[in-house]
Order: structure tokens, then sequence, then C-alpha cells
């Protein structure tokens, strides 16, 4: 269980990130891009991007940081263990959502029904992740997720090329990604073969951390990221982030 702001320690310096449906892999360029920029707006921040969500997780029970980037699904399992306050919530393409597409091989037989059993590779949904991805995807189907061996990867890219090498029978991607990745690999959307299609899920979100950071310094974030909409120094930032506008958190 994570432990309460005020059991946690607090660092008003410090900014994580942790999106493991986003297609950005090199983390470090995205933290020395953030830095840049958020230096430049005059203000210094300590960015601290997570690849795995074990470290994560284990830093927001020990450390909570000023501010987070983090996937809407551990806000709502988390929000009443933890002082999180939604501040802006990203905009791509128009959609403050995005859907994931259940993959298998192009040349498998298997349907949805057949899942049964099957190993199935995606990123994590956290503690709640059966429930949730019940309600995202299976429910319709009649089909159970306890009733999959699930495989958690890293990064969504992960589960996609598992499923390519033939090390699960089906993977769940974002569908942005998968056609991203597509135009880097065609040969990738030769050899898979979509089953099925998830209801919306909410982009993530960005919060301040604890209640112990100065309110004058939560409105200078969120005026930097809501001018960078518009700010042509903010472009590859913001493609890297792979978001198109903030708004104010509204959910």
């Amino acid at each position: 269980m994570i432990n309460t702001g005020c059991a946690a320690g607090t660092d008003s310096e410090t900014f994580y990130y942790f999106n493991p449906d986003s297609s950005q892999s090199n983390l470090t360029r995205l933290k020395q891009e953030m830095e840049r920029f958020l230096n430049k707006k005059g203000l210094v921040l300590n960015f601290q991007p997570f690849a795995k969500y074990h470290d994560f997780h284990r830093e927001m029970q020990d450390n909570l940081p000023a501010f987070i980037f983090l996937p809407d699904w551990y806000y709502q399992q988390n929000k009443t263990k933890i002082t999180l306050k939604p501040l802006l919530q990203p905009i791509r393409k128009g959609l403050s959502t995005y859907r994931k597409v259940l993959l298998t091989s192009q040349d498998s037989t298997l349907t949805i029904q057949g899942l049964r059993n099957k190993f199935f590779a995606m990123t994590t949904m956290g503690n709640e992740a059966p429930d949730l991805l019940n309600r995202l995807l299976f429910n319709q189907f009649k089909i159970e997720s306890s009733s999959l061996n699930i495989i958690a990867t890293p990064k969504d890219s992960d589960a996609l090329f598992a499923l390519a090498v033939r090390q699960v029978d089906a993977a769940l991607v974002s569908k942005n990604n998968l056609q991203r990745i597509g135009r880097i690999n065609p040969r990738i959307l030769q050899i898979v073969r979509p089953l099925a299609e998830s209801q919306p899920i909410p982009l993530p979100i960005l919060c301040a951390g604890n209640g112990k950071v100065p309110d004058e310094k939560v409105m200078k974030l969120k005026k930097i990221f809501l001018e960078a909409s518009y700010s042509d120094d903010s472009a590859d930032l913001m493609e890297m982030l792979q978001i198109d506008a903030w708004h104010n958190y509204s959910r």
C-alpha cells in the first residue's frame, strides 16, 4: 500500500515521469530536453523518467515528488492512498484518450473467444489490471482476463515485438504506437492482425505530487505547459511526449 503524503518524504524539486504506453524509448534524451525547456522558462526541476512500473511505484511510496506525469489508471487506483492533485490533461490529435488494439499473428487461427490459457503481452495497468482489462476490452466478448496468462512488458513496443517473434499468442498495443512502428518497419504490420479494439483510455495526466509544493510553483508549471501548446521552442519536447496541447484537468 502507498503511504499518504504526510507519511512519505516530499521533494519540491523533483518531477517524475512514467508512461509505459509511450513510444519514446530514449528516456535520457527526454530528461535532457525537459530540463532544458524548464530551465529556459526559469523553473529548475530534476526530471526523473521511469522505465519500469516497480521502480516508479517504489519511489512514489518513499518520496513523493513535486510533480508527476503518470497514467490515469495509476491515479485512479491510488488517489485515496496518496496525495495527488490533477493539474493538466494532454491532447493528442484532438483527443484526451487513446485506444489499444488486441493483436495476434497474421497466420494464427486464434480468435478472441479462444484466448483462454493463451499467453498475452501488454504493459502493466497496476494491481487492478484484471478488472480494468475486463471493462476496457473483454466484457463485450464475455471473457474474463483472469483466464489469460498475462505477461507484463516495460514498454508497449516490447509487447508488440514479443508477438512478432512468437514469444506470446497475443498482444495489446496502443493503436498510435502500432501505426508509428509500422511506418518505421512496415513488415510488422504484415505479420500481425487485429482481433479487437479497446474502449477509449484516458491519456496520462500531470499531477502535483504533494501538498507542500508552493502554489506559485504549481501555477508557474501550469502556465509554462499551457503556453507550450503555442511555443515553437517546445515543439521537440511536445513531440517526444506525444502531446499536441495541454488543457486544464476536467474529469
